[in-house]
C-alpha cells in the first residue's frame, strides 16, 4: 500500500515495525502526523462527552501491559479480540474489575475478552489511542 502511495521503498525492521523511504517530502509528511496525531490526543484527552470511552480504554490498554504490547484489537460480538505482544504481562484482576467476565487464551499471542455490548465502542476507542 505505501508504494502504492509513492513511497519509494519499505525496509521491515521487524515483526512489528517498518520504515517507508518517501524522500524529500519526509519532514513535510512527518509533521503532518505529528499535527493529526496531536488532534486525536487532544480529542481524546478532551471533554468526555468527545469519547466517552477514552478513560476506559485507557485502562484496559493499562490492564493489557500497556500500548506497547498491544498490536490489535478489533470487536467479535461481545468479545474483544487482541493480539498481543506477549500475554503474560496482562493484568486479568484488572482486567475483571473493569469490567471483563471471561478472558479466553486465544493461542500464542491473542486473547478474548468477554466484555457485552460495549466490544464495538471500546474497541474502536482502544485503536484511536494506539493509533498515536
Amino acid at each position: 500500500a505505501a508504494l502504492a502511495a509513492g513511497a519509494s521503498g519499505v525496509i521491515r525492521l521487524d515483526a512489528a515495525n517498518v520504515q517507508i523511504i518517501v524522500g524529500p517530502q519526509a519532514e513535510a509528511l512527518a509533521q503532518a502526523m505529528r499535527e493529526l496525531c496531536a488532534e486525536t490526543a487532544g480529542s481524546e484527552s478532551g471533554d468526555a462527552a468527545d469519547d466517552p470511552l477514552a478513560e476506559t480504554a485507557g485502562q484496559y490498554i493499562a490492564a493489557l501491559g500497556g500500548a506497547a504490547n498491544l498490536t490489535a484489537a478489533e470487536a467479535v460480538a461481545t468479545r474483544l479480540s487482541l493480539v498481543l505482544h506477549d500475554p503474560a504481562r496482562i493484568d486479568r484482576d484488572g482486567l475483571r474489575a473493569l469490567g471483563a467476565n471471561g478472558i479466553i487464551s486465544g493461542g500464542d499471542e491473542g486473547i478474548q475478552l468477554l466484555v457485552g455490548d460495549a466490544a464495538t465502542p471500546l474497541a474502536a476507542a482502544i485503536r484511536r489511542q494506539l493509533a498515536c
